[in-house]
């Protein structure tokens, strides 16, 4: 297994990686509350690596990337994001990819999705999380950009 640190991240690694691509309305059952959170995204001291699993040299099946950045809300750390995306095809590409963002003092929330090409949005499901995000749904938008990155949360319990 060939393993070695990257300085620069994919659209992969980046999850989310991604977060604010166009509006989106999220039908909500009576009485559920909804919560947009935005964080930019910093990746200075970001941990990230790629695996060529296989050992190939090349992009194939079983690869994957994972890593973990920060979220800053207001100029202050506000929590981390981390994540890992397999490649589940070489082409064309598509990466399976799961993360959690930890959220200060106020719990985790997991999302997935599959990221189908490189680019500067991705899109994932919010699949639940701890604390105040217990049982929550919703949508994460990862939007990265050479000027500020974001990742938008939109919650739905």
């Amino acid at each position: 297994m060939n393993m070695s640190r990257k300085g620069k991240f994919t659209t992969a690694g980046l999850l989310a990686v991604a977060l604010v691509s166009g509006s989106l309305l999220l039908s909500l059952p009576a009485g559920a509350a909804a919560e947009t959170l935005k964080y930019n995204i910093h990746f200075q001291n970001a941990e990230f690596y790629e695996v060529d699993a296989d050992s190939s040299g090349s992009k194939s099946a079983g690869d994957y990337e994972a890593g973990e950045f920060v979220l800053d809300k207001g100029g202050d750390a506000a929590g981390a994001f981390e994540f890992v995306c397999t490649r589940t095809a070489a082409e064309p590409k598509r990466d399976q990819c799961v993360g959690t963002a930890k959220i200060r003092g106020r719990g985790m929330i997991s999302a997935q999705g599959v990221q189908r090409a490189h680019g500067e949005k991705f899109v994932a499901s919010i699949t639940g999380g701890t604390g105040e995000f217990e049982n929550a749904g919703g949508t994460l938008y990862l939007n990265f950009s050479n000027r500020v990155s974001t990742a938008t949360f939109r919650i739905s319990n």
